[in-house]
């Protein structure tokens, strides 16, 4: 731009700034990534686990994939207002191949996000507790006012509060926001409460504490051992080979149509043709999926069935 002077100043608008860094990959896949930390946190927050059946259940067809106005609509009821149209553009570009959005791999995402962020809060926590049992057990049994040796869950979380210094704050984690009902967001001590209990195999609510700390001596998992228990599942998931497609079942449902017609004495013609919804002429991607549920009870995507979307089959 021009100043009053006449003199040239160089001005960078917001928008083109903005545009010019989705133009690069690197900050549009870390932009993503920071997106995916938004969803899994929120989702954790409001128990909304797994978020592809919050998917599957937009997915009318059955195809194993989201258009841009889907997306839109499940983060929206997810994440009320805490996501703007170019986020959801960048995770959409993030996930997105040939066939679509692939929620499939934005849960696996998810996985690795909430995989990592407790492994992360255990080893920051848990040796600062192990360290402190003494103190933690003198805190239990000041809360546990039965004498029980039982704390429910706000009693836990005050056991693990200050004095105990865990290195723990009660105000939301770092990035959490309000949830849509104006509630406080999940904290670090209320996580690594939900961790702990999971990682003695207790009860959250009804946490069992008298023979985890007797005598101020811990005898509950090393921080090893917890990690294992909490997140090993997330590391056998994300090691697994992915599930395999499930295009037997058309095998499976032409030779139940056929054998069911030649019961009933129709053509093989005919078979077909109840099989054509809309009486097109040929099968759909959607008439087999379609008739894969009703004949087999299988509520399967077309993904799963190895089925494209535009795929057509003639008599």
């Amino acid at each position: 731009s021009v100043t009053a002077s006449g003199e040239l100043q160089a001005v960078v608008r917001v928008p083109d700034l903005v545009q010019a860094l989705l133009g690069s990959e690197d900050f549009a896949t870390e932009a993503a990534r920071r997106v995916v930390r938004v969803i899994s946190r929120e989702a954790k927050h409001r128990k909304q686990h797994p978020v592809s059946k919050l998917c599957l259940a937009a997915d009318a067809k059955r195809t194993g994939s989201l258009d841009l106005k889907q997306l839109s609509k499940v983060l929206e009821g997810l994440c009320p207002g805490m996501l703007a149209e170019a986020d959801v553009g960048v995770l959409f570009w993030r996930f997105s191949g040939g066939g679509g959005f692939s929620y499939e791999q934005l849960q696996a995402a998810i996985d690795a996000e909430q995989f990592a962020a407790a492994e992360h809060l255990l080893l920051r926590a848990l040796p600062a507790l192990i360290r402190q049992a003494g103190d933690f057990e003198a805190a239990a049994k000041f809360h546990d006012h039965g004498r029980t040796g039982f704390l429910k869950a706000p009693q836990l979380r005050a056991a693990l509060s200050p004095p105990l210094d865990l290195g723990l704050g009660r105000a939301p984690a770092a990035g959490a926001a309000e949830d849509g009902s104006g509630g406080p967001a999940m904290s670090e001590l209320d996580e690594f409460a939900g961790l702990l209990a999971q990682a003695c195999n207790r009860d959250a609510d009804n946490f069992q504490y008298a023979n985890l700390v007797p005598g101020g001596v811990w005898k509950g998992p090393s921080v090893e051992e917890a990690i294992s228990r909490v997140c090993g599942s997330s590391v056998e998931a994300s090691a697994a080979p992915p599930p395999a497609k499930k295009r037997h079942l058309l095998a499976i449902l032409f030779y139940k149509t056929a054998d069911a017609a030649k019961k009933l004495g129709l053509s093989s013609q005919r078979a077909f043709d109840s099989l054509d919804k809309g009486s097109k002429g040929y099968l759909s991607a959607e008439d087999l999926r379609l008739a894969v549920k009703e004949v087999l009870g299988s509520d399967e995507t077309l993904k799963d069935l190895d089925l494209t979307p535009a795929f057509r089959i003639s008599f």
